[in-house]
């Protein structure tokens, strides 16, 4: 497998360079990874020394200082090739990681461990997540990858097929980096919604404006549903965990509870009016995980952002 670490030289990118030397060590080298810093400063209106950026030999020094911020951080010697491209990184990153045949494409997160900023992702992991054509991951800036390794590949399911494609993935980087897989399904809780400036837990009934007033939730259909669905699918040698309450925090404490090496999502293509009324669960999992957090699109999505 061969993976694209996109970095920048800034403390953001210390988590995802040292996760990808984790990865390539673990692997036995069968993992490659591949370095790209791609410089803005010509799209921010910036001209090197050497004229507008990308005209020749303006791109050989940003190259040096990309090399010198991998070796200070003792990883360089993980990587295959370092790169440097002039562009938005948000449109280059994944353009380069497809045309270039990559396997998925990491990026660091700008909120350190624990932290829960306003902009916890940052502005170009959540545009590339919202966007994905591979599978990416997104690394807290101070992980420290001595801790990884002990616990499994955690892979939050929903008994749909972004979860099969997640799962089939999850597969092939336990092979590469003798993890286990563990499956975990969360039976969401009742979320209370705004009815008529009221706040309720049941819409057709406005006047139940206590979330007291909820009857116990029942997930013996969703645990029937989730069980042939593992049934019909051939995963009967994954164990699955049920966890039951809200879906992104009850998967973040399973990778503690686990010390999961790294946690990992299907996802499919919210639309606009999806995107202002709720929150992907896969980006509030990037956001503010404490371990990485493989985020894996649809085949369907990615083909309809073809199309597009």
């Amino acid at each position: 497998m061969r993976w694209l670490v996109g970095f920048d030289l800034t403390p953001h990118s210390v988590g995802v360079i040292r996760f990808a030397k984790w990865l390539h060590a673990r692997s036995g080298g069968t993992l490659e990874i591949h370095g790209l810093h791609v410089d803005d400063r010509a799209t921010l209106g910036l001209h090197g020394e050497g004229g507008e950026l990308g005209s020749g030999p303006d791109l050989e020094p940003t190259l040096e200082r990309a090399r010198a911020f991998l070796e200070h951080y003792r990883v360089l010697e993980a990587f295959g090739s370092v790169d440097v491209r002039p562009g938005a990184p948000v449109e280059l990153l994944p353009t380069l990681a497809q045309e270039r045949g990559f396997d998925g494409l990491l990026l660091g997160r700008m909120a350190p461990i624990g932290h829960t900023p306003l902009m916890a992702l940052g502005p170009i992991p959540r545009k590339v997540l919202r966007r994905a054509r591979l599978p990416t991951a997104i690394v807290p800036p101070d992980l420290d990858p001595t801790k990884l390794g002990q616990g499994p590949i955690l892979v939050g399911v929903d008994a749909s097929e972004h979860s099969l494609e997640a799962i089939a993935l999850a597969r092939r980087l336990a092979r590469s980096l003798s993890l286990a897989i563990r499956m975990v399904h969360v039976v969401a809780s009742p979320t209370p919604v705004a009815v008529m400036g009221v706040l309720s837990v049941r819409p057709r009934d406005p006047t139940m404006a206590t979330i007291d007033l909820v009857d116990p939730l029942d997930t013996s259909l969703a645990e029937q549903a989730i069980g042939r669905w593992i049934g019909d699918n051939g995963l009967e040698d994954l164990p699955l965990e049920l966890r039951r309450g809200p879906i992104s925090t009850s998967l973040r404490d399973a990778a503690l509870d686990h010390e999961a090496t790294f946690l990992m999502s299907g996802s499919r293509r919210l639309s606009l009016t999806e995107r202002v009324l709720t929150q992907s669960i896969a980006s509030d999992l990037a956001s503010h995980a404490g371990r990485p957090v493989v985020v894996v699109p649809s085949s369907a999505a990615i083909a309809g952002r073809q199309l597009g």
